[in-house]
């Protein structure tokens, strides 16, 4: 089993998915979000969502006046979600 965590970074924004694999092997992949977000407007009034599929269950007004400052604060929000899992 392996947990995964995939960033995609747009022109203002910053997706992210904590993804598990449940199988031990590599051509049967079973693949499983544990948690997705994203990071929106990047450099202005930044909202972090948290996703199920394409809907926004929460949000939270952070400061990201970059995308290394975007980067942070998902890893910061992600910590105790990430400790659960591992």
């Amino acid at each position: 089993k392996m947990n995964v965590l995939v960033f995609n970074a747009g022109s203002a924004s910053l997706k992210f998915e904590l993804i598990r694999s449940d199988s031990d092997n590599p051509c049967l992949q079973q693949l499983h979000t544990l948690v997705s977000g994203s990071i929106e407007h990047i450099g202005g009034d930044a909202v972090l969502s948290q996703l199920q599929g394409k809907e926004v269950i929460d949000k939270l007004k952070i400061d990201a006046n970059d995308y290394n400052t975007a980067t942070e604060q998902a890893l910061e929000w992600l910590e105790p979600i990430y400790i659960y899992y591992f």
